[in-house]
């Protein structure tokens, strides 16, 4: 049942994922990340909360249900370097590169 809530929305989640890939942006300050984040959040309806010091969110997501929290962190900061992928979703900025999701950790 999980899967095919999950193939549901597999389409929106590669779409979101080029989307970030082609705004990368390098250290603490991704004002263009953290907006878009904000965007998709308040779209679904999850509350959040912003740093003041750097562009990191907090997002709470509660569950029908009272159980065990889980906590998901994901970088969202580039890579100096040059994409040469030719992908349609390649970076649109010279000498950055986002990161790979895969970089998201459970705590």
């Amino acid at each position: 049942m999980l899967w095919e809530k999950c193939k549901e929305i597999e389409s929106d989640i590669v779409e979101m994922r080029r989307e970030l890939h082609q705004i990368p942006e390098l250290g603490f300050h991704l004002p263009k990340t953290r907006a878009y984040v904000i965007r998709k959040l308040e779209e679904i309806g999850v509350p959040y909360i912003l740093s003041e010091k750097d562009s990191s969110i907090v997002a709470t997501m509660k569950c029908a249900r009272p159980g065990k929290t889980l906590a998901f962190r994901a970088d969202m900061d580039a890579l100096p370097i040059q994409e040469e992928t030719g992908l349609p979703f390649a970076s649109l900025l010279f000498f950055k590169r986002r990161k790979s999701l895969r970089r998201g950790r459970l705590l």
